[in-house]
C-alpha cells in the first residue's frame, strides 16, 4: 500500500505553464444568481409540493 502510494506520488504531474489556481468568490451576475440561489430553491420547493399532493392523494 505505502509502495503504489509512492508509485502514484512519484508519477503525478503537475502543470508548468499554467497559473495555479486561487480561491476566487463567485461574481454576482444575473445568471449565477438564477444558477445558484433561485434554482434549486425552486427545486425544493417543487419537490416538496410534490411531495405532499402525493401523499395527500393515497387513501
Amino acid at each position: 500500500m505505502i509502495l503504489s502510494s509512492l508509485i502514484l506520488e512519484l508519477c503525478a504531474q503537475s502543470p508548468q505553464n499554467y497559473p495555479t489556481p486561487g480561491p476566487e468568490p463567485v461574481e454576482i451576475t444575473p445568471f449565477n444568481v438564477l444558477m445558484f440561489i433561485v434554482l434549486p430553491v425552486l427545486i425544493v420547493v417543487a419537490y416538496i409540493w410534490i411531495r405532499r399532493r402525493s401523499l395527500k392523494k393515497k387513501p
